[in-house]
């Protein structure tokens, strides 16, 4: 029997709800609200696009909050309406909002979320607060070329200080200038070059993209002076980081460099000796659940020269077994893939010089209309749940019993180390969720958990305006060694 977590799924799903709200009071506070667009997750935060050719000057962002501030201290009750779908979109279509029409005309169901606001309606994927004053605490501050509302994390009562992250936010913002470029900013403009037949091409210009940033990636590991001899890849659960290191091993080969791979999973403790949870389960998600000692002495006799054996964990009896032997030459370098591969404990003995960090994430760009965003944990856990029914044989009730302990593990073990990394890598592919989607339904077809109802109808809606791709498409256009191959099956890498 796996536990769930639900006091961790209600904190998120508050939070969602929040955000929705404050959204809403946005519209109502910026000068020019056809021109907000909510785009990403930044650190504690959401970016959001003003509009405008120039970033909004910090006195606007305090005249903005001032305005947000003011409509939270009236109180006022959020006004949802019922209007049909049809309705809907001609009235949308006439105030020009052509993002929100085109995402209600792909969907089967009927319209979601409709609130009044001076007049007009707006949608939202998910449900509001009943009232502004059930706001709790927020922020607004500058965040050239937009703006970034921050809320506190799930289950805190207070922000935290306020951490730059330069480096995710640009490997965000590159991803959202590529769907521009592509026309694909919205999951209704991806339906669209579905329905038109341009999916192969799509297909393979998003797949060359990767190829160019994998490749650029190896050009600066042979090019940084002293070359590393240890590349460490780290990245949240279902980031893609098992199939991007196999695709950089293969340039770094063309290269001339020997790489070889290394597994932090491979030096799991025995099980007795692995932590426990405050519920009592075992904590494989802390770094103290690797063995560090013997993890670093591999690493040290390898850049030294020696001859190593390195073990092999059998996950089925979670015994250490012995592995491949491997001497590192002159040209030799190590891919070292794991959740902690960015936090500096794990290499205390190496130094900088000696490295190189990559983070893997599927930092996707995709919204369904302005006001409503594709979140990256959404399609992660989709990408999980349609893998481990396909190669695990789990269920999707037990994906989602699990995913509240990887969520906390990643809040804890990953996401705090993401600015050690030298670079980005984007794993999200704009047409993913076409190809994901007959999996999970079929995933949510078989759910019999009552636990997992709620989670299992909000994903279905949210893939509800998506038009699935399957079949032929998928088997002649997907290439095998796609990083989406690695969760809907058919990779030659993993």
């Amino acid at each position: 029997m796996i536990s769930r977590d639900a006091t961790s799924l209600e904190q998120y799903n508050q939070r969602r709800k929040v955000l929705r709200t404050l959204v809403l009071l946005l519209l109502n506070a910026v000068d020019h609200p056809e021109r907000l667009k909510l785009a990403y997750s930044v650190g504690d935060g959401y970016f959001l696009h003003l509009g405008g050719n120039h970033p909004p000057l910090p006195r606007d962002v305090a005249r903005i909050r001032d305005r947000v501030r003011a409509e939270i201290a009236a109180d006022h009750p959020i006004e949802t309406v019922t209007i049909g779908r049809d309705e809907l979109v001609a009235r949308l279509d006439e105030q020009g909002r052509d993002s929100t029409s085109a995402w209600l005309s792909d969907r089967e169901a009927a319209a979601p979320i409709a609130v009044r606001l001076n007049g007009e309606v707006f949608v939202f994927e998910g449900p509001l607060l009943a009232r502004t004053g059930e706001i709790g605490t927020w922020d607004l501050v500058p965040y050239p070329p937009g703006i970034l509302l921050r809320l506190p994390p799930n289950g805190a009562d207070e922000l935290g200080p306020n951490r730059e992250r330069p480096t995710l936010f640009r490997a965000f913002y590159e991803g959202e200038r590529w769907g521009e470029i592509l026309g694909t900013s919205y999951v209704s403009q991806v339906n669209q070059l579905v329905r038109a037949g341009a999916l192969p091409d799509l297909i393979q210009v998003s797949e060359a993209l990767q190829e160019r940033a994998i490749a650029r990636i190896a050009d600066r590991i042979l090019t940084t002076q002293p070359r590393p001899s240890v590349v460490l890849v780290s990245g949240p659960s279902s980031s893609g980081k098992t199939s991007f290191s196999m695709r950089l091993r293969t340039h770094l080969r063309l290269l001339g460099l020997q790489p070889h791979a290394v597994s932090l999973d491979d030096y799991y403790l025995p099980r007795e000796q692995v932590p426990r949870t405050p519920d009592g389960d075992y904590d494989y998600e802390c770094l103290e659940a690797l063995d560090i000692e013997l993890f670093n002495e591999t690493l040290l006799c390898l850049i030294s020269g020696d001859t190593v054996e390195l073990p092999r964990i059998d996950f089925k009896t979670h015994e250490r077994r012995r592995g491949k032997t491997v001497t590192l030459s002159q040209r030799g370098i190590l891919i070292v893939e794991g959740i902690h591969g960015l936090n500096p404990k794990l290499t205390p003995h190496l130094t900088a010089a000696s490295t190189f960090k990559v983070y893997v994430s599927a930092l996707t760009h995709l919204n369904l209309d302005r006001l409503n965003r594709v979140s990256t944990t959404d399609l992660r856990l989709l990408r999980r749940m349609v893998r481990d029914r396909r190669s695990r044989g789990y269920p999707a009730d037990d994906t989602l019993a699990r995913w509240p302990s990887v969520r906390r593990g990643e809040l804890k073990h990953i996401f705090p180390f993401q600015e050690e990394a030298d670079i980005m890598y984007n794993s999200a592919l704009p047409y993913e969720l076409n190809i994901l989607k007959p999996q999970a339904m079929l995933a949510f077809d078989e759910s019999t958990d009552p636990a997992a109802r709620e989670e299992i109808a909000r994903l279905r809606d949210m893939l509800d305006g998506v038009v699935a791709v399957e079949g032929e498409q998928v088997e002649r256009h997907i290439p095998p060694t796609s990083i989406l191959r690695e969760f809907t099956g058919g990779s030659v890498l993993v």
